[in-house]
């Protein structure tokens, strides 16, 4: 299967250039580590009938933002793979920015401790700048289209609720595709961006997670 998939996924050279040119300018270092947080229509829940408020996708389990964050800080501390450089976020939550600013916070990835410790260190030092990088770990998230419902679902209009699928067929069919091919554009950076990290943390009933393992 992984070398079917590698095979099927095979990029022209142009398109690798443009790939190879995003990943200079995110400014990834390594060790990288790759996060795929699958949220969109996983957390849809039924309108109608006696399910009504329910998640309608209950054999796939949904986690929280914090909870993917969580496991690679645990795998950092058990020594299972060492303190990442970069952590790249792929996901089409649309809580995930937040997520990722409240994260970055954390004195976990600046090394064990914060912002005002490292002033008040720096001015022991009598003010010099430290030559180290800083901060230790930089996470990368880039602009995506990304839809409560789903990015792909709210692309195609596939698998959304009626009121949902309702609003979004207003829009106009041109509207509709070129937010379908931004869709598509962006999956494949992330899917090609997750591949080339060192290590990488998923969800493990995502297709998107599955085929960027395949590919690694």
């Amino acid at each position: 299967t992984r070398v079917l998939l590698q095979y099927v996924f095979r990029l022209k050279p142009n398109i690798v250039k443009e790939m190879e040119a995003l990943r200079l300018k995110t400014g990834t270092r390594h060790p990288t580590v790759g996060v795929h947080i699958r949220h969109g229509d996983l957390s849809l829940r039924f309108e109608y009938g006696e399910k009504a408020g329910t998640r309608a996708y209950q054999n796939r389990p949904f986690f929280d933002v914090a909870t993917y964050f969580e496991h690679v800080k645990d795998a950092v501390e058990t020594g299972k793979i060492p303190m990442p450089k970069t952590v790249y976020v792929a996901s089409d939550s649309t809580l995930v920015k937040q997520a990722v600013e409240v994260e970055k916070l954390d004195a976990f990835w600046n090394g064990g401790y914060d912002d005002d410790a490292k002033e008040g260190d720096a001015e022991e030092d009598g003010g010099e700048e430290s030559t180290g990088e800083d901060p230790l770990t930089n996470f990368v998230l880039l602009d995506r289209y990304r839809s409560k419902h789903g990015a792909h679902t709210s692309a195609t209009l596939m698998a959304l609720p009626h009121s949902v699928k309702e609003q979004l067929s207003k829009d106009s069919k041109r509207d509709r595709a070129l937010r379908f091919r931004k869709m598509l554009q962006e999956a494949i950076e992330d899917i090609w961006m997750l591949s080339k990290c060192d290590y990488f943390f998923g969800t493990g009933s995502s297709h998107f997670t599955a085929l960027a393992t395949y590919l690694r």
